[in-house]
């Protein structure tokens, strides 16, 4: 496998021209979307609520005025998990969007049921690789910040290269850093995490553009510009993973 240098203006565009010819795409994106929403609707209306049934008998520990510390260790707790749980969702997902991909480039057309067969072949690696790219950049971040971005734009593309090379975790994420370097796409990769930044921080619907966006840019840079097997995907030449579960149906 030799990396190539994404094409920005490519990785930006193409993949809404996939989504207006295979509309297939839109059942993961959203959900992924879906779930963004009822979580933010959660997490505001508990925040209303807790703070609606603060008193002031809080003690002299609180760290937030009007809220005990307890109250405030319990609703972070909850919120994180809530944050694991939707991360999870939304990398599952992806690589749902990657295994479509996957199809379109092998045959031009996404299979009945096929990408189910791909993203479930790869589920425990999707969620333990997303898991153990969290804790190295949280450890990058606390460590001097500067590492915890470049780590985290080195292994923004561990779902795509788990899902395409169908591999583990820990081989996941040596496939993200490698396509990062030896392919030259640094700074194409950290671009693309500042626009998708930028859009978030729109208000009211930034962070649902955020998740609709980011499985479609990153699946489609990573599907497009790895070269499985050193070759583009082609109903010629496509690796083997992709010969097992491309071929076993006609396209519909």
């Amino acid at each position: 496998m030799q990396p190539s240098r994404i094409d920005m203006g490519d990785v930006i565009m193409s993949p809404f021209d996939l989504l207006s010819e295979h509309h297939r795409l839109f059942v993961p994106l959203v959900i992924c979307v879906a779930f963004n929403i009822i979580m933010e609707i959660g997490i505001y209306v508990s925040t209303q609520v807790m703070f609606a049934d603060i008193t002031s008998t809080s003690g002299s520990d609180s760290i937030v005025p009007g809220m005990s510390s307890s109250a405030l260790v319990t609703y972070g707790i909850v919120i994180l998990i809530v944050f694991i749980i939707f991360s999870l969702i939304c990398a599952l997902m992806e690589g749902w969007v990657t295994a479509m991909m996957m199809e379109i480039q092998a045959d031009g057309a996404i299979r009945s049921g096929q990408h189910f067969s791909i993203i479930s072949a790869n589920v425990w690696a999707i969620i333990v690789g997303t898991i153990l790219m969290s804790v190295i950049v949280f450890a990058g971040i606390i460590c001097l910040v500067i590492p915890g971005i470049v780590v985290a734009v080195a292994l923004s593309c561990i779902v795509p290269a788990i899902v395409v090379h169908n591999v583990g975790a820990i081989d996941g994420l040596k496939a993200s850093w490698k396509f990062c370097w030896q392919g030259q796409n640094f700074w194409r990769l950290f671009a693309l995490l500042t626009i998708l930044i930028l859009i978030a921080s729109i208000p009211y619907i930034g962070s649902t553009m955020l998740v609709f966006i980011g499985s479609l840019w990153f699946s489609y840079a990573y599907t497009e510009y790895v070269h499985a097997d050193g070759g583009e995907w082609s109903i010629d030449n496509k690796s083997e993973y992709a010969k097992q579960i491309t071929d076993r149906a006609p396209g519909v």
